[in-house]
């Protein structure tokens, strides 16, 4: 648990990434769908330095994404299929998590019974 909590990273799935390559003799085997599920509107934000960077733009983009790849958002059956294996480098944590606060309050949730 404290190679989870205690990794200076705001993004869990990075801290997750880190867990796998860092603190395992195999790393994780991940299902992901070929499309996103989610979508990140974040264009604007710390990631991307956009000058004419527009919320709505992306909001349009989204939407056409979604008409154009409407029948396969739930299809009647899934496969799994053995897909290209993934960087295992060590990544630099991006920081973000390192009140004394966050750490203690997800330490705790490990000290449950």
């Amino acid at each position: 648990m404290q190679a989870f909590c205690k990794l200076d990273d705001y993004n869990w799935d990075w801290t997750l990434h880190h867990i796998s390559v860092q603190c395992r003799k195999k790393p994780f085997i991940v299902i992901a769908p070929l499309a996103p599920r989610v979508y990140h509107f974040g264009m604007c934000g710390v990631h991307f330095q956009m000058k004419n960077c527009d919320p709505a733009v992306a909001l349009d983009e989204y939407t056409r994404f979604l008409d154009t790849n409407k029948a396969g958002l739930f299809p009647p059956a899934v496969a799994g299929m053995r897909g290209v294996p993934r960087t295992t480098k060590k990544v630099q944590p991006f920081g973000g998590w390192g009140d004394p606060r966050d750490v203690n309050l997800c330490m705790s949730f490990s000290n449950k019974s």
